[in-house]
């Protein structure tokens, strides 16, 4: 027998807890998804206009199937209207509420799922059917299209063999079994698999419009770009700016408010603070050197803060068997950089104390069995850390056991080390140079740092090792379970490239027998040992810090919500007279 779910409200989702780590802004208003207005007290402002920042990362493409970083996602999830949209609820709590799937069934044995769509069109006029869906995802699985996000999708019956090029498309779990039911049938038992439907890569699209994937114009042009949600893309400028308008053919239209969303690139700090102290932006991060000026506005009620963990951390990866010095695939030198490293002293030079230092990998803010993951998996290196982080003598004889071991027969001060990042805001500066000095001074080697903004030749320096540290935070969870964490360093994962290449039998085992594991204590157990091998046997990677968000909003912004896999939801927000 299956189950008839009709998806009204909130949705469940999955077999875990949603997160309680992202919130909503409602200041006075009803903060009801979907509500047409504010209480009656609430007067509009004329213009519906929003101004917010682009930060951390740039926008590349608006192709759905080929974005990875999360300001892409945030655009396409506006303006794409896949089977459900992720926000958050009046308490705070992230749900799934329904979009282009009206209902959806699920068999007994948790399998097959079937979806009925909702009439809804693409901004064409042209309905948006099930078939849109298949071809998504069939698109996205072809391997010759060389798409990152591809391992997302292995959970269906016959993706990866499909991917291998070991079958052909009919014999994939997805049909159209109509213009308005899509059936989807899996291979694997995966309890987060309507978390990961709800990522843009999998979202529908429209081959007539696509035309040849040799043809990369569709996804890097605002003429080309077809808007299926409540807003469509209306000019970009790279680098620079994004504007969205509301599209008047979106299904739910009348319960969009905002008329034009407006993202700019602003790097400077003071910049950024200027915008927003004249109420040129509405929304901005907590900035170091305004951060308190700000909270005591806030703490006045003049404008809102919101703080949360945001699922993140930043991290060092190391390259596997590779590197520039060819000296950091050593076990003992990566473990001699990770022990150098004072986390606490780190975030207060940086951030001013405002971040975590991080002694684990699973990040806070990410979840497991309904409670937070780190209050189930203790971090592997606090004891660790603590022994080794001021005691200079054992971590150079640890960095000279490595050299040894390497056949360099060279001291200390011989050695220079490159430290890759792409990141250029201020605190991440600060942070930068922190590491070089612990490092030049704890350890007694040199090093250098190689920033590299533009994204196409970042993915080849570190597909191709070109680094000796990677300075990274450009991962978060896609679903709300440590699993996805640790599947980004198998070593099938596609991630796995821009991760350094981790290459471990025993780490991988331990990641595979997870699967379709349900017994929340077996898991935990796993996710230890994984985590531990991972950071404090393999020291693959060393984690610094875990990203605590702080955003300061306008009085006059109602109804804007922060979900956890998207910098901002909108779809509901609106402008007070002010």
């Amino acid at each position: 027998m299956k189950k008839w779910i009709v998806l009204k409200r909130s949705l469940p989702w999955g077999l875990l807890a949603l997160l309680a780590v992202s919130l909503i802004v409602s200041c006075g208003g009803s903060g009801a998804s979907g509500a047409s207005s504010g209480p009656a007290s609430e007067k509009l402002a004329a213009a519906q206009e929003l101004n917010l920042l682009i930060f951390d990362n740039r926008l590349y493409t608006l192709d759905p199937a080929d974005t990875k970083m999360p300001f892409e996602w945030l655009v396409i999830s506006h303006t794409i209207e896949g089977l459900f949209r992720t926000t958050v609820d009046e308490q705070g709590v992230q749900k799934h509420e329904p979009a282009g799937a009206e209902s959806y069934t699920v068999s007994d044995d948790g399998m097959v799922y079937t979806f009925k769509l909702r009439d809804y069109n693409w901004e064409d006029g042209k309905p948006v059917t099930a078939q849109h869906y298949v071809d998504a995802i069939v698109r996205l699985l072809a391997p010759e299209n060389a798409f990152d996000y591809v391992f997302q999708i292995f959970d269906v019956k016959n993706a990866e063999a499909f991917y291998k090029k070991e079958v052909t498309a009919d014999k994939l779990g997805i049909k159209a079994l109509d213009d308005k039911t899509l059936e989807i049938t899996l291979g694997t038992f995966s309890p987060f698999f309507l978390d990961k439907l709800n990522l843009p890569p999998h979202f529908p699209v429209r081959l007539d419009v696509i035309g040849s994937n040799a043809d990369q114009s569709w996804g890097s042009s605002v003429e080309k770009s077809l808007s299926s949600g409540p807003f469509k893309v209306s000019s970009w400028v790279k680098d620079n700016s994004i504007t969205l308008v509301k599209n008047p053919a979106y299904w739910d239209a009348a319960n969009v408010k905002l008329e034009k969303v407006h993202l700019q690139v602003v790097d400077e700090d003071s910049t950024r603070a200027q915008l927003f102290n004249n109420r040129q932006l509405d929304v901005v991060s907590g900035a170091a050197d305004y951060y308190e000026t700000w909270k005591k506005q806030a703490d006045s009620g003049a404008i809102v803060l919101v703080e949360f963990y945001n699922g993140r951390l930043v991290r060092l990866d190391f390259p596997f068997n590779g590197g520039i010095a060819g000296l950091t695939d050593n076990k003992k030198i990566r473990q001699a950089l990770s022990l150098s490293i004072d986390r606490q002293e780190a975030v207060d030079l940086a951030y001013n104390g405002r971040q975590v230092p991080a002694y684990g990998l699973l990040p806070k803010g990410l979840g497991f069995a309904g409670r937070p993951a780190r209050d189930l998996v203790p971090e592997p290196l606090t004891g660790l850390a603590a022994r080794y982080v001021n005691d200079t003598e054992a971590l150079r004889a640890l960095f000279l056991e490595g050299l040894k071991e390497e056949g360099y027969s060279g001291g200390l001060d011989s050695i220079t080390l490159q430290v890759f990042t792409t990141d250029t805001l201020q605190p991440l500066k600060v942070l930068q140079e922190y590491l070089k000095q612990t490092w030049e001074t704890r350890l007694g080697i040199h090093i250098n740092i190689d920033i590299v903004a533009d994204q196409g030749l970042a993915f080849t320096k570190l597909a191709g090792k070109q680094y000796d540290i990677a300075l990274a935070n450009n991962i978060g969870a896609d679903y709300d379970d440590p699993l996805f964490w640790l599947s980004a360093w198998h070593s099938t994962g596609s991630a796995n490239t821009y991760f350094g290449g981790y290459n471990s039998p025993e780490f991988d085992a331990l990641v595979d027998s997870l699967n379709g594991v349900t017994d929340i204590q077996k898991r935990a157990e796993t996710y230890i040992a994984a985590e531990k091998r991972l950071i404090a046997e393999d020291w693959q990677v060393a984690p610094i810090f875990y990203t605590q968000l702080d955003f300061f909003i306008q009085p006059y912004v109602q109804n804007l919500k922060f979900p956890a896999l998207s910098p901002y939801d909108f779809t509901r927000a609106y402008i007070l007279e002010h």
